[in-house]
């Protein structure tokens, strides 16, 4: 600028971090060296705090995904499952609705180690828990209890909203696995619950869907079992 006093601070941002400033003072004078100098110092705290700000709150994040996430899959874990589930059973306490619980467990996964190795069984489990999640809605919880078992919170009024679940798990199970350009055919045993026909409380649900999956595992297997009747 002509006949005017001219500031002019240059930032080089690496990694989120200013790198160097500097202040002009034309010889009209008007603002001192180190006015020029406070400004800029404020300006690189304001922009240290910021960054680490935003580091804490990423920081925050991946540790609450770590408490509430299974780390192979991204499912919801066992713990942070059961608390939704028991939220779910409040408010259908209160609202008088039902919902259902489906439990999964993939058959004859133990040979899928034994043949291929740990790495291709955990490449499988990421593929399973992926082709759960495309079928579950935004309102549902899918998590992975650990191994090779996965449930289901189908949290809706209408109470054959599961059994339809039941029907897209086994249809998606249906086309072979890849991975690692190993085909992998791999079936499911699922057992259903509703409340509060097999149970009022949210564990003796978990338990009626538990149950139901071993009866489909023992009989013929790939197949949905509902749980019995229970006053639980």
């Amino acid at each position: 600028m002509k006949s005017a006093t001219k500031i002019t601070t240059a930032y080089m941002v690496c990694t989120g971090a200013l790198a160097t400033a500097a202040a002009v003072v034309a010889p009209s004078g008007g603002v001192t060296r180190d006015a020029a100098v406070l400004v800029v110092s404020g300006l690189l705290l304001h922009r240290l705090v910021s960054v680490e700000l935003q580091r804490r709150d990423e920081n925050e994040r991946r540790l609450r995904i770590q408490a509430t996430h299974d780390p192979l899959t991204g499912l919801v874990n066992r713990a942070h499952f059961e608390e939704n589930l028991q939220r779910a059973t409040a408010r259908a306490q209160r609202g008088g609705h039902h919902f259902g619980v489906a439990y999964i467990d993939l058959n004859d996964f133990k040979k899928v180690n034994d043949q291929h190795g740990h790495h291709i069984g955990d490449l499988l489990l990421q593929e399973v828990a992926r082709r759960i999640s495309s079928v579950v809605r935004s309102g549902d919880c899918a998590a992975r209890f650990g191994g090779d078992e996965f449930v289901i919170l189908v949290d809706d009024r209408q109470e054959y909203s599961a059994y339809r679940l039941a029907d897209r798990l086994r249809e998606v199970f249906s086309t072979p696995f890849i991975t690692e350009k190993i085909s992998l055919t791999v079936t499911a045993s699922i057992g259903v619950a509703f409340y509060p026909e097999h149970g009022r409380q949210g564990l003796n649900l978990l338990e009626a869907a538990d149950k139901a999956m071993y009866s489909a595992k023992r009989g013929r297997k790939g197949r949905a079992v509902t749980a019995m009747s229970s006053a639980a």
